[in-house]
C-alpha cells in the first residue's frame, strides 16, 4: 500500500507534528508537541510532504481555532485575508508557514489542510493536521560581549567568572548552574554574574558554568549563552612531570646535535688524512717510475715505508 509522509520539523520556536498520510482516506496520525514561543519572536510551522508522480497538492490552508483564516496556497498563487495575521505571516508552496512578531493573543489551535488531487485516479482527498502555539511574555537575557575564559586572580586564588559581561538577565531571570567535573557545586555572585574561587593546588579538574531558565528559549539555538563556559585547572605534578620531561627531551636533542657535530669533524679529518695519503703515494710512485734501479734500492734502504 502507497503511502505518503508529512512531516513538521522542530525549530525555534517551531510547532513540531509528526504526520503520516495514506492513501486509503488521507488519514493523518498525529504525534504533537506544544512548543512555546517567546513574545515578539517568530514562530515557524515548518513542515514537507511527499506526494507520487501523479498526485498534485490542490490547497494548503491554514486557520487558527475557532474561525481565522490565516493563509491560503491554491496551486498557483497566496491569498491571506485580512485579519490579525494580514501583515505577519508568509507562506510557502512547501507549506511552511512563518508567524512573525508573536503576540500573547497568537496562543491557541492552529489547524493546516491539505488538499491534494490524483487526476490520474479521478480523486480529489483532504485531511487536516493540529498543533498548538504557546506565547509566554519572556524575554532572553543579553551580553555586551563573548564570555572570556580566564579572569586575573584575586587575592591568591584563580577567579573564574561566569557571564561577567550580562547586562539583562532576562525574562525571567536566568540561574547560573555550576560544576566541578560532574558534580554540581555552589558558587558566588557579584552584580550579574557569578565567580568562583578555586584557592587550593588539589582543586584540579574541569570547572564549568551554564544558564539556566526559561528565558534562554528566546535565544537563538546558535547564541554563546546556550552553552557553557569551561575553565581547566591543571595538576600541579602532573605540570612538573611534563615540565621535566620536556628538559629531558630538550636536553637530549642538545646531546644528539653534538655528538653529530663531532662525527662530522672526525669524518672530515679522515676524509683529509685519506686524500694526503692517496696523494703522497701518487707522488712516489711517480718519482720511482724516473729512478734506475739501483737509485730505486738506495732509496728504499733509506726509507723503507715509501
Amino acid at each position: 500500500m502507497r503511502s505518503t509522509h508529512v512531516r513538521y520539523y522542530n525549530m525555534e520556536p517551531v510547532i513540531l507534528l509528526l504526520m503520516v498520510m495514506t492513501c486509503n482516506g488521507l488519514s493523518w496520525v498525529n504525534n504533537m508537541l506544544n512548543v512555546t514561543a517567546c513574545k515578539g519572536q517568530v514562530a515557524t510551522f515548518n513542515w514537507l510532504y511527499k506526494l507520487s508522480p501523479s498526485e498534485k497538492v490542490s490547497q494548503i490552508a491554514w486557520a487558527k481555532e475557532p474561525t481565522t483564516d490565516i493563509s491560503v496556497w491554491d496551486g498557483s498563487k497566496f491569498f491571506i485575508p485580512d485579519g490579525p495575521f494580514h501583515d505577519r505571516v508568509e507562506q510557502f508552496q512547501n507549506g511552511t508557514l512563518i508567524l512573525k512578531s508573536s503576540e500573547m493573543d497568537d496562543l491557541g489551535t492552529y489547524t493546516v489542510q491539505l488538499t491534494v488531487d490524483d487526476p490520474d485516479a479521478g480523486t480529489k482527498i483532504s485531511s487536516t493536521a493540529k498543533g498548538v502555539l504557546h506565547v509566554q511574555d519572556w524575554a532572553a537575557p543579553s551580553l555586551r560581549s563573548p564570555p572570556a575564559d580566564s579572569s586575573p586572580p584575586v587575592d591568591g586564588c584563580k577567579e573564574f567568572r561566569c557571564f561577567e559581561n550580562l547586562v539583562f538577565l532576562g525574562r525571567p531571570p536566568v540561574q547560573f548552574q555550576w560544576k566541578h567535573d560532574d558534580d554540581v557545586i555552589n558558587a558566588s555572585s557579584r552584580g550579574s554574574y557569578s565567580y568562583l574561587s578555586v584557592c587550593s593546588d588539589d582543586d584540579k579538574g574541569q570547572y564549568s558554568c551554564q544558564l539556566i531558565g526559561d528565558a534562554l528559549q528566546c535565544l537563538s539555538p546558535e547564541d554563546a549563552m546556550r552553552n557553557p563556559v569551561v575553565f581547566n585547572v591543571p595538576d600541579p605534578k602532573a605540570s612538573a612531570s611534563s615540565g621535566l620531561s620536556a628538559v629531558g627531551v630538550g636536553i637530549s636533542i642538545t646531546v644528539g646535535i653534538v655528538l653529530l657535530i663531532a662525527a662530522s669533524l672526525l669524518l672530515v679529518v679522515w676524509w683529509r688524512r685519506k686524500k694526503k695519503q692517496e696523494q703522497n703515494y701518487n707522488t712516489t710512485s711517480a718519482e720511482k717510475e724516473k729512478m734506475t734501479p739501483e737509485e730505486q734500492h738506495l732509496r728504499d734502504e733509506k726509507n723503507p715505508e715509501a
